[in-house]
């Protein structure tokens, strides 16, 4: 009885996180790590709902729920970043992740209007 309680409870606890969409990018983007150089804020707005959803058991399963309102308001930056290949490029993106001198990589994807895009890197030349 005891086992099928503590059983129960971790169910609930770990069926009630709350999870979200993690960022994919396109498998045709080109990925090219470079040097964060200059930031500057560039605007805020209100971030559009993130797709978050709630998994709520139900009988022997779950039920993702969607959880739906307006989103945070977001800083918005243009980050100018050198690329390992010397191009200079520049990128609109919200957040606060990103700071001067840091590696990142860009993904280029001349065909999608939602790149060129940026990320965490690891093999910057200096």
């Amino acid at each position: 009885m005891k086992l099928k309680t503590v059983l129960l409870t971790l169910l609930l606890l770990l069926g009630g996180c709350v999870t979200t969409s993690q960022p994919q990018f396109d498998t045709k983007a080109t990925e090219t790590d470079g040097i964060l150089v200059e930031r500057k804020l560039v605007g805020s707005g209100r971030q559009p709902p993130s797709g978050a959803s709630m998994a709520v058991p139900i009988g022997v399963g779950f039920v993702h729920v969607p959880l739906y309102g307006p989103g945070p308001i977001v800083d918005w930056y243009r980050h100018d970043v050198r690329l390992n290949d010397g191009r200079l490029i520049s990128i609109v993106a919200q957040g606060d992740t990103h700071k001067v001198g840091d590696c990142v990589r860009v993904f280029e994807q001349p065909t999608n209007k939602s790149y060129p895009r940026i990320s965490f890197g690891s093999d910057c030349k200096r």
